[in-house]
């Protein structure tokens, strides 16, 4: 029954992401992507690099895993992961500086984690204070959005959560997870 919900309620978060013939959001198409401009992309990164990388002039996805992140929002009073698809017309896909000002607002940190690769979208610059992280999709053994992006959030997860465009975070605890960042802020 959980397999069923969590298609369903993948499903429904991608469906608005399939564009023009292409099924953005069912498959992550990093092979792709990698393939148009490898040095867009960091891969090996130590646990303290991950935590440490800032947004540059140069756009780069940092590639990692859910434990990694998990690593990273510990030492954080408050911080927010945005499962980010990029071709998402939905209207909790919210434009990623967008996403910034609000978590700025805040005084949380943003890790924004790309549900799936576009190169348009990940080679543009955005005015945040970290940079792209993408999924790693070889660690998790496939290239289905889905699968992976389940799997990305066990790792990422203390605990069960069911899937959420946003992830709020207080000292590494999840506090939250909902559709928008105001969701998470509600009591």
């Amino acid at each position: 029954m959980k397999k069923g919900i969590f298609f369903l309620l993948s499903f429904v978060l991608c469906s608005s992401c399939v564009v023009k013939g292409n099924l953005a959001g069912l498959y992550g198409y990093y092979s792709k992507t990698i393939a148009q401009k490898p040095e867009l992309f960091v891969m090996h990164l130590s646990e303290a690099e991950i935590c440490g990388l800032r947004n540059s002039s140069i756009p780069k996805i940092a590639i990692i895993k859910g434990a990694d992140i998990r690593q990273c929002v510990v030492d954080e009073e408050d911080a927010i992961i945005y499962l980010w698809a990029p071709k998402c017309k939905s209207p909790f896909c919210i434009p990623i500086n967008l996403a910034q000002q609000q978590c700025t607002l805040r005084k949380a940190t943003l890790f924004i984690v790309a549900e799936y690769y576009d190169f348009d979208k990940m080679d543009e610059l955005y005015n945040t204070e970290r940079p792209i992280f993408g999924i790693d999709v070889d660690y998790y053994r496939s290239n289905l959005t889905s699968k992976y992006v389940k799997r990305f959030i066990s790792d990422l997860a203390t605990k069960d959560i069911e899937p959420a465009r946003f992830i709020r975070f207080h000292k590494g605890q999840i506090v939250g997870a909902g559709p928008t960042i105001q969701d998470l802020y509600k009591k």
